[in-house]
Formats: C-alpha cells, sequence, structure tokens
C-alpha cells in the first residue's frame, strides 16, 4: 500500500532485504525498513498482516497477531508514525481487510466478538470503541474478505448467505449517507435482578460517525430516567419500583438525529415481606352509643406486635389484633388500619371505614311529579328557584312556601343563575333563554337555534354567558342584547365559567375546552380524548377542571396546557367542586356490576396534585355535583335515590333515602339547610350541620346564586334571609331568665334576625347566638347556679358530643 512515496507490505515473514520485520516492513524506494520496531508478533506461531489502511498519518494493520510492536493488540492495529496502539481489545479471531471512511475504521474478517461485544465478521470502529454495521452479518457462513468505501457507501464482499434478515449472495452495500449515530447499554446486563433498596445503575457506550454525541438519555419504558451529557455514559436509578422493566439509551448527536437502543430486560424484587394478613379489618357503619369492634388476623416470623391508626395517626395503647370502640360517637367516623410488624417487617393493613351515623331532619319536601334535573339557586330572601321537566321554573320560599312559577315552551333543564339585582336567567329546551324578575314575572326572552341546557354565568359586568346546542356560546347584555356570538365545533350543553381575570371558559361537544376573551375572541382551545361531560370548576391559581367519558377528570392550565388527569372507574358526569386545602370533589358512573345488572357507582376526593386522596363507593352511578360545606362535610346525591353527606376523611356522617334517583346538585343554605331535587321532581329541605364552604368552587357553578363567576364574592347572609330585629324563622318552645339575659330555644335557625343554630340569648339591647348552638330541637331550658342547661332532641352541642341534654 502506498502513502506518499512510502510503500508497505504485510505479509507472513521475519524480514525484508535482510532487515528484521515482524510481517511488516517500509519501502522508502532506497532501502527496507521495520516499522514500528519489531512489528506485529504471535508468540508461538506464525503472525501474519492480511490487510492494511492509511487514513491521514495512521496506518491500520489487520491480520493474524496479538501483538503490534510488544503491545498487546489482538489482529487489529493502528501506527501513528510514532507509537503502535491497540484498537480496543480487538477481535477475537483473524482480521481478513480493512476500509477506512470519514472518521471510521471498518474490518471484515472471520471473528465473533469485536471489542468484547458480540459481532460477526464485520465491525466498525467509531467513538475509540467496536460497533456492529447495522444488524450485521447472519446465516451459516459469515467471512468478510473483502472491503471498499466512497462517499456514499461501504462495499463488503466475503463468503456469506444474509445480512440481518435479507438474504445476500456474498456481496452487499451498506449506505453511509445519514448514518444515525450509535448507541448500546453496557449495564445492567439482560435479565438482571436487584434488590427493593438496590440502585440500578445504568450505563451506555455512544457514539456518533457524523458529528458529537450531544446527550444520552436513559429511560424505563418510556420514562425518563436521566441524562448523561459526557462519557462515561452512566446514570443511577435509585428508588426503582419493585416490577419488571425495559431499560433503554437514546443518544442525540450535533445534527439533532438519534437513535435507541436495544432494551434490556431487568427485574426490581419487591422488598421482603413482613406478616401476611389473611383477614383484613371490616368497614363498618353504626350509630351514636354504640359499641363498634375492629379485628385483624394475620401470620408472620415470630412473635406479631401490632399498632391501631386512625386517619393514618397512631392511637395510643391500641396494640393488641382487635379495636374495641365504645359509645361511638361523630369522632369516632374515620379510617383505621393497623400495623403488624414481625422479625421480617411491618405489613399495614387495609384501611377498615367506621362510620357512626348522625340524626338528620328532613324539614320539607315539595312535591314534583315529573323529572328535575337542575340544581337549586337560593335568592334574595331565601328564595329557592328549580325547573324540571313540565316545563316550569318553581319558586319556593326558605319554609317550602310554594311562591309561584313560570311556564316556559319545554323541559327547563338549566339551572337558573341569579344575578346581583335579583334577575333569574335560565334556559329551556324550547330554545329560548329567559330573564325574569324575582316576582316570577318575565323581564325578555331571547331565541337561539337549538335546544339550551347549560347553565348561565354571569360577569362582573353583569354580561350572562349561555351556550346552546345549536353550537353558539351566547354573551348577552342585562337588557337582552346580544353582544357577540362564539362558534364553537360542536353543541353545547353545559354550563360556562368565568375566571378571576375575566376569561371565559365552556366545553363543546367537539371534545375541545374553550377560552375566551370578555370580547368573544378566542385565547385558545384544549382537545380532550373524549366527549365532556360535566361542567367546570376553576381552582384558586385559576386551573379549570372537568370530567369527560372516557373516564377521566381533566386539570388544565390557565394557558390551555394540560396539568394532569386522574382515571376514575367510570364515565365522570358530575361535575367537579373545590373544597378546603383545594381538595377536588366529584363522582363516577363506576363500574358495571353483572350480578344485578347496574353500575356502581364511585365518589373520589383528589389532591391539588391529581393524586387520590380517597373514594366512596354508592349503589348507582354519582352524576351529581356536590357541595361543600363550612365543616368540610361533603354532599352529593346518587342515582340509587340516596343523597349522602360525607365527612372530609371519606366516612359517612349521615344520609337521606329519597327513592328517586338524584342528579340534581345541592345547594347549602347559610344556617346549614341542604336542598336538593330528585329525579321524580321533588324538593328536599334537610337540616345540615354548616353553612357553605368560602372556598374557592365549593358547589356547582361557584355559589348559592350560580354565577359561575370565581371573581364573584359571597352574598351576605342578609341578602338570602332579609333579617327583622324581632324576627324568629320557626317555632319557640322554651324560655329561661338568667340574670339580665334571657334565653329562648326552639327550631329556629334565625333569633331576632341573626343566624342561631336553636338557642339564643337577648341581653337586654341585641339577640345573639348562645355558643355553637345545638344541631336539633330544644324544648326546655333551666338556669342553674351558674349554668344554663338545655335539653332536647340533639346530639351535639357546640360541635361537641352531647345527647339530648348540654
Amino acid at each position: 500500500m502506498m502513502a506518499g512515496s512510502d510503500l508497505y507490505v504485510g505479509g507472513a515473514f521475519d524480514a525484508a532485504g535482510g532487515v528484521p520485520a515482524g510481517s511488516l516492513a517500509k519501502w522508502n524506494g532506497a532501502e527496507w525498513l521495520a516499522v514500528g520496531g519489531a512489528g506485529v508478533a504471535y508468540p508461538g506461531f506464525q503472525s501474519s498482516i492480511s490487510a492494511l489502511a492509511i487514513s491521514g498519518s495512521d496506518l491500520y494493520v489487520g491480520g493474524a497477531f496479538i501483538q503490534a510492536g510488544g503491545i498487546n493488540a489482538s489482529r487489529i492495529a493502528r501506527w501513528d508514525g510514532q507509537n503502535w496502539s491497540a484498537m480496543g481489545s480487538g477481535t477475537d479471531s483473524d482480521v481478513y481487510t480493512i476500509a477506512v471512511a470519514k472518521r471510521e475504521v471498518f474490518i471484515g474478517g472471520n471473528f465473533t466478538r469485536a471489542g468484547g461485544q458480540s459481532i460477526r465478521s464485520l465491525a466498525r470502529w467509531v467513538g475509540e470503541q467496536w460497533w456492529p454495521v447495522g444488524s450485521g452479518i447472519t446465516g451459516v457462513s459469515t467471512i468478510v474478505s473483502a472491503l471498499a468505501t466512497n462517499e456514499t457507501g461501504l462495499f463488503v464482499g466475503g463468503n456469506f448467505s444474509q445480512t440481518g434478515d435479507k438474504p445476500a449472495n456474498s456481496f452487499r452495500r451498506w449506505s453511509l449517507t445519514n448514518d444515525l449515530p450509535l448507541i448500546r447499554l453496557t449495564a445492567p446486563s439482560n435479565g438482571s435482578v436487584f434488590a427493593a433498596d438496590q440502585p440500578v445503575v445504568v450505563s451506555a457506550d455512544a457514539a456518533s460517525p457524523n458529528g458529537s454525541v450531544t446527550r444520552v438519555e436513559f429511560y424505563a419504558e418510556t420514562n425518563l430516567l436521566g441524562i448523561a451529557t459526557n462519557a462515561p455514559y452512566t446514570f443511577a436509578w435509585s428508588n426503582a419500583p419493585p416490577d419488571s422493566h425495559l431499560l433503554s439509551a437514546k443518544v442525540i448527536d450535533d445534527t439533532g438525529v438519534n437513535q435507541t437502543s436495544t432494551a434490556v430486560p431487568i427485574t426490581v424484587n419487591p422488598p421482603p415481606t413482613g406478616p401476611i394478613i389473611a383477614q383484613q379489618p371490616v368497614s363498618q357503619t353504626s350509630s351514636n352509643g354504640a359499641v363498634v369492634v375492629i379485628s385483624v388476623q394475620a401470620a408472620g416470623q415470630g412473635t406479631l406486635s401490632y399498632q391501631w391508626l386512625k386517619d393514618s395517626i397512631p392511637i395510643p395503647n391500641e396494640t393488641n389484633a382487635s379495636l374495641t370502640l365504645t359509645d361511638t360517637q361523630l369522632g369516632d367516623s374515620a379510617r383505621y388500619t393497623v400495623a403488624i410488624t414481625d422479625s421480617i417487617g411491618t405489613t399495614t393493613s387495609a384501611p377498615a371505614v367506621v362510620s357512626i351515623l348522625q340524626p338528620v331532619l328532613t324539614l320539607w319536601v315539595r312535591r314534583g311529579g315529573l323529572p328535575a334535573h337542575t340544581s337549586p339557586a337560593v335568592g334574595e330572601g331565601g328564595v329557592v328557584y328549580f325547573g324540571t321537566d313540565n316545563k316550569n321554573l318553581f319558586a319556593y320560599g326558605p319554609n317550602g312556601t310554594y311562591e309561584w312559577r313560570f311556564l316556559t315552551g319545554d323541559y327547563v333543564q338549566s339551572s337558573p343563575a341569579i344575578a346581583q339585582d335579583g334577575t333569574l336567567y335560565f334556559g329551556s329546551r324550547d330554545r329560548k333563554i329567559y330573564a325574569l324578575n324575582s316576582d316570577g314575572t318575565e323581564k325578555w326572552e331571547f331565541l337561539t337555534g337549538f335546544i339550551v341546557t347549560g347553565s348561565p354565568a354571569i360577569g362582573a359586568d353583569g354580561t350572562i354567558y349561555i351556550g346552546s346546542n345549536d353550537k353558539n356560546l351566547y354573551a348577552l347584555s342585562p337588557s337582552g342584547t346580544q353582544q357577540w356570538a362564539f362558534a364553537a365545533g360542536g353543541d353545547i350543553a353545559a354550563s360556562a365559567a368565568i375566571s378571576t381575570n375575566g376569561t371565559i371558559y365552556f366545553t363543546a361537544a367537539d371534545q375541545k375546552l374553550y377560552a375566551l376573551n370578555p370580547d368573544g375572541t378566542k385565547q385558545w382551545a384544549f382537545a380532550a380524548a373524549s366527549g365532556m361531560l360535566s361542567s367546570l370548576a376553576i381552582g384558586a391559581d385559576g386551573v379549570i377542571y372537568f370530567g369527560c367519558n372516557d373516564k377521566k377528570l381533566y386539570a388544565v392550565n390557565p394557558d390551555g396546557t394540560q396539568r394532569w388527569t386522574f382515571t376514575a372507574d367510570g364515565p365522570v358526569w358530575s361535575s367537579p367542586v373545590i373544597g378546603a386545602d383545594d381538595t377536588i370533589y366529584f363522582g363516577s358512573d363506576g363500574l358495571f356490576d353483572p350480578s344485578i345488572g347496574v353500575y356502581r357507582g364511585r365518589f373520589y376526593a383528589i389532591n391539588p396534585d391529581g393524586s387520590e386522596k380517597w373514594d366512596w363507593p354508592t349503589g348507582a352511578p354519582v352524576r351529581s355535583a356536590a357541595a361543600v360545606a363550612a365543616d368540610g362535610t361533603v354532599c352529593f346525591g346518587s342515582d340509587e335515590g340516596k343523597f349522602y353527606a360525607l365527612n372530609p376523611n371519606g366516612t359517612e356522617r349521615w344520609e337521606v333515602y329519597a327513592v328517586d334517583q338524584i342528579e340534581s346538585s345541592p345547594a347549602i343554605r347559610f344556617d346549614g339547610v341542604v336542598y336538593f331535587a330528585t329525579y321524580g321532581g321533588d324538593l328536599y329541605a334537610v337540616q345540615g350541620s354548616s353553612p357553605l364552604a368560602d372556598t374557592p368552587w365549593p358547589i356547582f357553578q361557584h355559589d348559592l346564586t350560580h354565577s359561575g363567576n370565581a371573581g364573584m364574592g359571597r352574598r351576605p347572609d342578609v341578602w338570602f334571609y332579609p333579617f327583622q330585629s324581632n324576627a324568629f324563622d320557626d317555632e319557640v318552645r322554651a324560655v329561661a331568665m338568667f340574670g339580665p339575659d334571657m334565653y329562648v330555644g326552639g327550631d329556629f335557625h334565625i333569633a331576632g334576625g341573626v343566624p342561631a343554630s336553636n338557642i339564643a340569648r337577648w341581653d337586654s339591647t341585641n339577640w345573639l347566638p348562645a355558643g355553637g348552638g345545638v344541631n336539633g330541637s330544644v324544648y326546655s331550658i333551666a338556669a342553674i347556679g351558674s349554668d344554663i342547661y338545655a335539653g332536647g332532641f340533639f346530639t351535639q352541642a357546640g360541635g361537641t358530643n352531647a345527647n339530648f341534654v348540654a
């Protein structure tokens, strides 16, 4: 091989022109010279050189030898004019041919390994490492004896029948254009097994034929574990979850081209198991004053120890296999678990949900007769408004007295919203949007192109935003004139909502969440994976929440990007609401139970990061939105005809059986009274424990007036009930004097014009509530010494347990 004026020759010889030369010599035009001292050698055997190639000042030699210039070099070596260097660990058998292209050296021969890697007969040297060429030489015969290159390809000749999975009759071309970077995992090995607490160290070799490596990304399945930007490319994966995993690495070079390695399977074992629980603690529902026993059965290594926990907090001195609760009260409602420890470790049981049901008083029921899909709104004077499928919007007084009804041309399935001046806005399936005075007389009506089932949202300036199944969202002035209409890509059946900065949000049947400016121009549209079923809730940070038919609750940032999704066990029709500590509450249709042929619903509490806090199973789908009370009680209805009130920890507080399914969303009055409507058209008023919570979105459409506006402040209590100086809203049953003060008790929630729970005090000048009051009727009051005693039908006084006397 010529290099300038020099001729290099290789073969199986010991001398050239009388000069000692181990199978390699150079003729400079005048004399023979040895190359690199002793040339190459194969101690105990005759060395030989079968291939030479020159690139710049480097000479590459290949053949049958294991030393070059006295250093170890297995069958392939490089001479830079001054020194010999090995090329990795070389090959395990003879090299017959060498070719150089760009920054790569290609070798062919009859080897099975190159650089310690399983590479048969054809290899490439890139980035100081040996790599296979494509899928390599395969088949029965795999000898490569000739290589040549040009600007676009590598030509391969020899005695082989297959390259990769394609037949080849001893000759094949490999393209060198758009060559991908090279990547392979070097650790862990295929099928490695790791302990639960053992870091998984992932390493890779990477190189680029066309440039330099920018970074290497490590993955478990599709989850990015870490990134390395410099060799050696490695990452330690800590806290790998117990499971089978597929590890891979992706290399990206400075041209932006990438390549992913072959995946390597590994297994991460679970931690050593502690005791095995044979019988989990069983959930129970009981009542005040009962005895509840929760027990567990377990087996393990050595002596077992137990620690019971209440809502994840250890209970002092409860260290037996069973837990006994005596004289149960509301405070005993909790999720109980037990941690069981043996010589190996600790196992924690599944929770036993213990619910101590509280007495609940149904104040009144107003019978309807036709389905009610709408949710009650509460207006000035405590008047309750809701619509039914008998085409009417009804108004009832706070004590259930019939006030009036307004007849439309079709079903009223749009829940009413109430403006600051008391005007009611709602839609009907007769294609119209109505505005009524608080006395039930019509102000105006606006005709859309199709049915209207969604509820209005009311802007700070009084603008009414409401959608129609004609695919338009309308903006109407308080006088009923159209300001603009935005055409969506599908019907608009759900309700609009307004953020604190005035952005209007709504969903449409084209599976999109829209964000509009107050002038009707579009900010963005977010595409969900399936049809959107629920109305919206807006968090304090502006995040928008809604449910879909794909069983997911979506959280979307104010800029239209997805924050997270939570997957429930069924489609989500229930509109989300937001409680204390930003917990999101909603229900789902649940899973189908073939034994009874119905869907069993589920109600969820979700943390702000999208993780589950707890869930509550029901006997039928939950499509009602919830309402959150100030004490954390969460109220909602289900299609089994039950109306539930749950405690903040996911235990049941009370329930009302209303026979008909409940898809209507409840409202909670300032004095704790809860309103809800049934599919049969009945309106219920139930005495709850606390007023509506002051949270970002505690109820369907944000507040009692259904403004749908996150920036709308709470109305004062006097707006809902026009207090008078000596007004009581119900019966006074007992009176007692205590010095200059007078105490009264009864069935009232208003005493002398101020809120008071069934007991109040007159201090000679003003009416005042007596502590936190009691949660039921007071029949007698007595002053003894320095104390006041009350008796009646109640179980709590001032928020503490007190059965009938306090």
